[in-house]
């Protein structure tokens, strides 16, 4: 992003009245970006709320994040549930904000990088939450695909220099193979990308389903799982609820 709509950017940011951005990105994918004190000086304050560090985790999970990333729909569910049980301290953060500072007119944004698994889980976890039915949640999530394809080529390159880089590894072979599944007409470059950069209305429902089998719904997951109470709950849904009227 150039300094011109950059800058653009954060003026509309300040004219909707948006003071909190949080952040979702892990360190690495956010230190080439704006630096807080830039934010400054347009109002803005960022909340570093990385939902799992990469730089902490052994390479074979990282692996297996990616290897499920770009095999089919379904197994983007197994990123989404992984994000469920690993990143409750982000969604508790969220959701205190909410309780705590939506009604003093506070409004704020949340971002990753490209705007899509960990924007759209915690999108879902909201709406979920407010009782928007499952299949309209679905359908949201899916536009995002759509909104994305002015950045597609940006993305496939990064995509293809990394998977370049990753031919050359001894495991490679063996990471392809796994990807493939038996499908003699599925290659990495194409058919791996085009999975990556997708937001089927599938993947989003078989996370709900998760949701209401695996953590008893979205109120008992929120109770059990992320740590609010029921009071906190009460509060938060009538925040929701006013700001929405407001």
């Amino acid at each position: 992003m150039d300094n011109v709509s950059r800058d653009s950017g954060l003026e509309k940011l300040q004219d909707l009245g948006i003071k909190t951005i949080f952040d979702f990105r892990t360190k690495s994918e956010s230190k080439r970006c704006i630096n807080d004190e830039e934010l400054l000086k347009f109002g803005l304050t960022r909340f570093h709320c990385p939902f799992d560090l990469d730089e902490k985790k052994e390479p074979k999970d990282i692996l297996g994040s990616f290897t499920n990333l770009l095999t089919s729909w379904y197994t983007y569910t197994s990123v989404y549930e992984n994000m469920l049980i690993q990143s409750t301290t982000v969604f508790k953060r969220i959701f205190e904000f909410i309780r705590d500072e939506v009604l003093k007119g506070e409004k704020f944004v949340f971002h990753c990088s490209a705007g899509k698994d960990r924007t759209g889980i915690v999108c879902m976890l909201i709406l979920l939450f407010m009782g928007v039915n499952k299949n309209i949640i679905a359908r949201e999530y899916s536009l995002t695909a759509v909104g994305l394809k002015p950045e597609f080529e940006n993305i496939r390159e990064k995509y293809l220099a990394g998977i370049g880089i990753f031919q050359r590894h001894e495991t490679y072979a063996e990471f392809e193979s796994n990807l493939r599944q038996g499908r003699s007409d599925w290659y990495v470059e194409k058919d791996g990308f085009n999975n990556l950069v997708s937001s089927r209305c599938e993947t989003m429902l078989a996370t709900i389903s998760i949701i209401d089998r695996k953590f008893g719904g979205i109120d008992n997951y929120l109770k059990t799982y992320v740590r609010l109470s029921e009071d906190d709950l009460e509060t938060i849904y009538f925040n929701l609820i006013q700001s929405e009227k407001n």
